[in-house]
């Protein structure tokens, strides 16, 4: 990366460096996908994701989870999320890859959105993802989505249907990858 992409990809970054209260690429971003674990596991996050995305795409307010500050809250817990993933790509984009084994997935992880490919190297969704939509858009997308989250209206007055549908299955499949990197990290 270029010294001028990586300082505007640092704009991008305002989440981990409100968060942190530092320069974002000076954050530990495995550190933040813990925090965000921590938080809650896995299967946690995904059930409060799909309720996330529910209240978006309904015509009315329908948040559930508490006050409307949860639903806030929510927003920038996926936004740390993004933004973490997103600095472990560009550190793993600096070094060369380690070839990876293709490896069964152990059916205590199913349900699983990630190929067998991907849950062995999730840095390769990583590359997808942030390939498929830059940094900028998906936080857009989900920027979207909040404001729908905490609003009467839809989050489809604001989007395609196509954005939707791949916003919401690559958040999925981003917690999940996310998931599966911390678990290579400790493992």
């Amino acid at each position: 990366m270029k010294k001028q992409d990586h300082i505007s990809s640092g704009y991008w970054l305002n989440r981990i460096a409100a968060h942190y209260n530092s320069d974002p690429f000076k954050a530990n971003p495995l550190k933040v996908l813990k925090a965000f674990f921590n938080y809650a596991g896995r299967a946690e996050q995904i059930k409060a994701f799909d309720d996330f995305c529910r209240a978006a795409l309904k015509d009315s307010y329908s948040w559930q989870h508490g006050s409307p500050a949860n639903a806030l809250h929510y927003g920038e817990q996926l936004e740390l999320l993004i933004e973490a993933c997103y600095l472990v790509h560009q550190q793993a984009a600096q070094h060369p890859s380690k070839p990876y084994n293709l490896v069964a997935v152990p059916v205590t992880e199913f349900p699983m959105l990630l190929t067998s490919k991907e849950f062995s190297n999730p840095m390769a969704f990583l590359a997808d993802f942030f390939e498929k939509r830059s940094l900028r858009r998906w936080k857009k997308w989900l920027r979207l989505f909040t404001t729908a989250t905490l609003s009467n209206g839809s989050v489809a007055e604001e989007m395609e249907a196509t954005h939707i549908f791949i916003f919401i299955q690559y958040l999925k499949k981003l917690v999940y990858a996310a998931s599966r990197l911390l678990a290579l990290q400790e493992g």
